[in-house]
Formats: structure tokens, C-alpha cells, sequence
């Protein structure tokens, strides 16, 4: 008899052990969600951006108002220099609708920021260098790690799509 209760006992640890190692689990997956996630996560308001480059500024609160899209760029990252190209097409082919362009790249060499845009024949007025202090204060706000990407952003300032092809940018922008 005392070797039943022996066994139960121990059919009720093992139970309570696996529903806590579960629990445990689930509380880890929870809070694994990235911090990009939780920073620009869709309907937060798009972090703070101020941004200095050669004489110029862009305040991300500036735009206050109207639509955004936020671009992020390298040009040792192939997908995100094609899609700089890529919005910026857009936009140019859309002068109708009611956005602003901002593309903001964060090569090592300003030089070669500047040939890029040159070459791709972007809009340079749209185009932004982030000097390596910028860059890592960026990328810190917008939790930036491997590769880059776009944000589409509504006028409250609240994000609203990442990385928005071409068809939401026509549904939403018109």
C-alpha cells in the first residue's frame, strides 16, 4: 500500500514538473520576442529620429502629418539597397500621393553613400548618411540588427506596415 502512494507521488511530480517546465517555456517564448518587435512594432509610434548630414536635418516629428515611409539602407546589404531603389521608384511614379520619402543609409564611407545615390540615380533630397555615432543611435531606436527594412508610417506617427509592397503602398497611399 505505502508503494502506491510511493508511485503516485511520484506520477504527481513528474506531472507538476512537466507542466512547470512548460509554463517556463511559454513564459521564455513570450518574452523572446524581439526587441525590434516591442520598438517598432505595428500601431506604436515610430521611434524618435533626428538626424544631421551635411548641413541638412531630418526630424522624423517634422513630418507630423502626413504618411512616411522610413527606409534603412547599406550598400553591403544587397536587399535592402534594391528596395531604397524600390521606394524611391515609387514615390517618383506616385506624385500624387500624399508622402514623404525618407532613406537613410549607414555605410562606413560617406563617399561611397554618395556614388551609390549617384549611380541608382535616387532622389539625393530623399537620401540621408548616418556618420557612425548616428547610425548606432538608430539603429539602437529602431532595434536595427541583421539586414535593414522600410516602415510605413500613418501622420499620427504610428507605424502601420514594415517593409509595405508596392500594393499596400497603392491601397493606403492612393
Amino acid at each position: 500500500m505505502c508503494s502506491l502512494y510511493i508511485k503516485k507521488d511520484n506520477a504527481m511530480v513528474k506531472k507538476f514538473l512537466l507542466i512547470f517546465a512548460l509554463f517556463i517555456g511559454v513564459v521564455v517564448a513570450m518574452t523572446m520576442n524581439s526587441e525590434s518587435d516591442w520598438l517598432t512594432g505595428i500601431g506604436r509610434r515610430a521611434p524618435a529620429l533626428d538626424l544631421r548630414d551635411s548641413g541638412r536635418a531630418l526630424n522624423l516629428d517634422s513630418l507630423r502629418g502626413e504618411y512616411v515611409i522610413l527606409n534603412f539602407w547599406t550598400s553591403t546589404d544587397a536587399a535592402s539597397r534594391v528596395a531604397a531603389n524600390e521606394y524611391d521608384a515609387w514615390v517618383e511614379d506616385h506624385p500624387r500621393a500624399r508622402v514623404a520619402f525618407r532613406s537613410v543609409n549607414f555605410d562606413r564611407s560617406e563617399g561611397l553613400y554618395r556614388e551609390i545615390v549617384r549611380r541608382d540615380g535616387l532622389d539625393a533630397a530623399t537620401q540621408y548618411h548616418a556618420d557612425s555615432a548616428q547610425a548606432a543611435v538608430i539603429r539602437k531606436n529602431y532595434a536595427l540588427r541583421d539586414g535593414y527594412g522600410t516602415l510605413l508610417i500613418n501622420p499620427q506617427g504610428k507605424i502601420i506596415a514594415h517593409n509595405p509592397t508596392p500594393a499596400q503602398l497603392q491601397k493606403i497611399l492612393g
